[in-house]
């Protein structure tokens, strides 16, 4: 989002292409988290501000919806969890910046660049689950990631033609792919989570082609962000 907190993971997995060493990798590094930490809580983000950004699978498909809806319903009795709502799941790819920073003339100049850009990119094959989560966020794994990144680099790329120096997108070094089910309202234990996270890894993973990415605008609301698509790079079948 936007809050530039340390990335979770703190490294990447030791494997970009093997789906269960990203998984593991994942798992190992929530099973390590003591205490969850609110994640509304992001200096310079209030409710009703907003953000442009390079997403994917805004769209899920009915496969990503159902192990959406199965994880959420596996972790409602948990009060301190605020779940996303389905028309605001996202993977964020690439940050552009404040809304308030960006003209709106920029914005069909970004979404040129990032087809310019992206021109000979090949579609994503994208396997997404199981469970596992952050210091903030309970969150499905996403894999593989060496396309994501490969992604990643050519929409901050475009940003940065059209921003020039005034873009700060994160750098890859910082990108952690994952498509996020519930935020942690509150700090508080990570081990009545973690084990319920556990308990709902075993539910079957959706697999997704993702054909397009999506230059979006993400406004904060009470306990959750609005996601409205502006322009969609498309991507080679």
């Amino acid at each position: 989002m936007s809050g530039r907190s340390a990335p979770f993971p703190a490294t990447p997995p030791a494997s970009l292409t093997d789906t269960d060493v990203i998984h593991e990798h994942d798992w190992v590094s929530f099973q390590q988290v003591e205490t969850m930490v609110e994640h509304w809580d992001r200096p310079g983000w209030w409710t009703g501000r907003a953000s442009y950004h390079w997403m994917v699978l805004t769209r899920p498909n009915s496969a990503v919806l159902n192990l959406v809806c199965q994880a959420q319903a596996g972790l409602a009795d948990h009060s301190g969890l605020d779940l996303v709502a389905p028309d605001a799941l996202h993977l964020t790819v690439s940050r552009v910046g404040w809304e308030s920073d960006v003209p709106l003339d920029h914005l069909p100049r970004l979404a040129a660049a990032a087809r310019a850009r992206c021109a000979d990119l090949k579609s994503l094959a994208l396997e997404v689950g199981p469970l596992a989560g952050s210091r903030g966020a309970i969150r499905l794994s996403v894999a593989p990631w060496d396309d994501l990144l490969r992604l990643h680099d050519r929409l901050r790329a475009a940003t940065i033609d059209v921003l020039g120096e005034t873009a700060t997108p994160p750098p890859r070094s910082a990108f952690r792919p994952h498509l996020g089910v519930a935020y942690s309202r509150r700090a508080q234990p990570a081990g009545p989570l973690v084990q319920a996270v556990e308990a709902l890894r075993p539910l079957p993973r959706a697999l997704q082609v993702v054909s397009t990415a999506e230059l979006v605008r993400l406004e904060r609301a009470d306990r959750g962000y609005l996601v409205q698509p502006v322009h969609t790079v498309q991507l080679q079948g």
